[in-house]
C-alpha cells in the first residue's frame, strides 16, 4: 500500500506575548513555538514538518528580527532593536511543509506584542524653574513642573526611574514689625522726678532692615 499526502499541515499557537528584555542573550530568548500538526501517517515523510518564516511587518529596525528554528518551529529573537515606543506590535507569516519542507504547506500568522521596559528616563519641559514664596508662608504652592516619560503610562518602567532638574526659589521679603527687647520692663522712680527727664530706654529691632533703633 502507498501513502498518499493529502492533507496540509494545521496551526495551534501556543504563545503571543514578546518582550524587550534579553535574560539570555540574542538568539537564546524564546519568543513563541508554533506548533502544525498533520493528519497524514505519523512517522512518515508525510507528517514530517519543517517551519520557516514567510514575513515580517514592520521588516524595522531589520527584516530578519527573529528567526525561527525549521524542526521544533521555536520563534527566538534575532538581532537586536525592539522598542515598544517605536514599534509596538509584529505580525509573522509562518509557513509549515510536511515532507521535511518539500510537501503542502500551510500558514499561520503570529502577532507579537513588545511590552515595556524602563528604557526612557523622565524628561522635564524645561531644564530649570524658577519662583518666588514669601517669607514665613506655609503650605505655600511655589512651583507647577511638567514632565514627560517615553514609557507606559503607569506601568512599573513608567515609574521607576527618575530625572534631576534645576529649581531656584526666591525668597521675598514681608513687612514685619519691630520687636521690643525686653518685651516688659519694671521702672522705679521718685515722685519729684523732674519734667522731661528719661524714664526709661527701650531698644526695638526691624527683621526687615536687621538695625537696632
Amino acid at each position: 500500500m502507498i501513502v498518499m499526502n493529502k492533507n496540509a499541515g494545521n496551526y495551534e499557537l501556543m504563545l503571543h506575548l514578546v518582550s524587550p528584555e534579553f535574560p539570555y542573550g540574542l538568539g537564546s530568548f524564546e519568543v513563541i513555538q508554533v506548533v502544525a500538526t498533520d493528519i497524514d501517517q505519523p512517522d512518515t515523510d508525510h507528517s514530517d514538518i519543517r517551519y520557516r518564516l514567510i514575513s515580517q511587518e514592520p521588516q524595522l529596525p531589520s527584516d530578519f528580527l527573529f528567526v525561527i528554528n525549521p524542526v521544533t518551529g521555536v520563534i527566538r529573537v534575532n538581532a537586536s532593536g525592539l522598542d515598544r515606543e517605536k514599534y509596538p506590535m509584529y505580525t509573522l507569516v509562518v509557513q509549515a511543509a510536511d515532507m521535511a519542507g518539500d510537501g503542502l504547506t500551510g500558514e499561520a500568522k503570529v502577532i507579537l506584542t513588545v511590552t515595556d521596559s524602563n528604557d526612557n528616563a523622565p524628561a522635564s519641559t524645561q531644564p530649570s524653574y524658577e519662583a518666588e514664596v514669601d517669607e514665613n508662608k506655609v503650605d505655600a504652592q511655589i512651583l507647577t513642573m511638567s514632565v514627560t516619560d517615553g514609557d507606559e503610562p503607569h506601568s512599573l518602567a513608567w515609574n521607576a526611574r527618575f530625572g534631576i532638574v534645576h529649581v531656584v526659589v526666591t525668597v521675598q521679603d514681608i513687612n514685619e514689625a519691630p520687636v521690643l527687647d525686653p518685651v516688659e520692663k519694671h521702672v522705679v522712680k521718685r515722685e519729684d522726678l523732674a519734667v522731661d527727664s528719661d524714664v526709661v530706654q527701650y531698644t526695638a529691632s526691624d527683621p526687615d532692615r536687621q538695625k537696632v533703633t
